[in-house]
């Protein structure tokens, strides 16, 4: 994935690769006591070649995020016993003290040490994760970042400071994972995971373009939907506000015709409402997701394009076809 750009190591300590590794193995050595064999070390080092890294910073960075972290259970009343709040700060602030940073492999084991409630203890590990989101994203302009998690806590938070950008929950790996799930078999999904990456990367053509267009937009489709369910009643979202969102995009498939995988689309709509049924606190915005992928959105793309609906995506079929050989 290195190899083909798809992923890059983004690094600190300085601003050439071996100088990213040195300060990434140091840390890690020194200050976690990660102890990894010379083998190991040298494997891992052999991938931080310029052409695979980026450079945060030469200095360590995120010193201000234990900060951002204790301010942000202090002030959302997310943590409202204060003996359970300045237990979990004494933990934070001597991670600070030790790292100068705030590690979740070394903060979240101290957390399960402190005498705080159950909910509580989850809260604040789900916090620590939401404020990482957050940072991430306001201190690397450009950067996107997705949550692992399906919670309401972390349902505004967005992926990117982008304008439009979706919600960070909603580009998680694991939401397109489950929306892959229901549509290729248990063996291609294995495959696909476990084969080799250049045989994935070389069925990327017109039709993978199609079909991640199609997937990208029924994203910001459902974030969109997400902010109306947020300040809007159960009954305005099943009235007028629910056929006027569903109006503008049967509008915006029709002037962009089969530009757009209009099957992978329908169906990525569908699967992400499902996911979301499982969070409560979303569960009224599937009142639109239920709209769009409804008659309305049927008939007018019928009109169109008969041959695109109900059939199955073309990359899915491409898929289905090179890993079941």
């Amino acid at each position: 994935m290195l190899e083909v750009g798809v992923l890059k190591i983004l690094g600190w300590g300085g601003s050439e690769a071996p100088d990213m590794f040195d300060a990434a193995s140091e840390y890690s050595t020194d200050l976690l006591k990660i102890r990894k064999n010379p083998e190991t070390l040298a494997q891992i080092g052999s991938v931080f070649e310029p052409k695979y890294t980026i450079s945060r910073s030469t200095e360590t960075p995120d010193s201000d995020l234990p900060a951002k972290y204790i301010n942000r259970l202090e002030n959302t009343s997310i943590v409202s016993n204060p003996y359970q709040l300045s237990s979990i700060r004494d933990i934070v602030l001597q991670q600070q003290d030790f790292t100068k940073s705030l590690i979740a492999i070394e903060v979240l084991p101290s957390l399960d040490q402190v005498v705080i409630s159950k909910d509580t203890l989850n809260i604040a590990k789900l916090q620590l994760f939401g404020v990482t989101i957050e940072h991430m994203r306001d201190e690397l302009p450009g950067l996107w970042v997705y949550s692992p998690f399906l919670a309401g806590d972390l349902s505004t938070e967005a992926a990117s400071t982008n304008p439009g950008t979706p919600r960070a929950f909603l580009a998680s790996p694991m939401v397109f994972g489950s929306f892959l799930d229901m549509h290729v078999d248990a063996k291609v999904f294995g495959l696909l995971m476990n084969d080799s990456f250049h045989k994935l990367h070389a069925l990327k053509n017109g039709d993978w373009n199609r079909f991640a267009e199609a997937y990208h937009q029924a994203i910001a489709d459902v974030s969109t939907a997400l902010s109306l369910s947020l300040h809007l009643s159960t009954a305005e979202l099943r009235d007028h506000d629910a056929a006027e969102w569903a109006e503008k995009i049967v509008t915006r498939i029709k002037a962009e015709g089969t530009d757009i995988d209009i099957s992978a689309f329908i169906d990525s709509l569908a699967n992400l409402g499902s996911v979301l049924l499982a969070v409560p606190v979303l569960r009224p915005m599937v009142t639109l997701l239920t709209t769009v992928i409804g008659d309305r959105l049927s008939d007018s793309v019928l009109t169109f394009s008969k041959k695109e609906m109900g059939q199955v995506s073309p990359f899915i079929a491409k898929l289905e076809r090179a890993y079941s050989i």
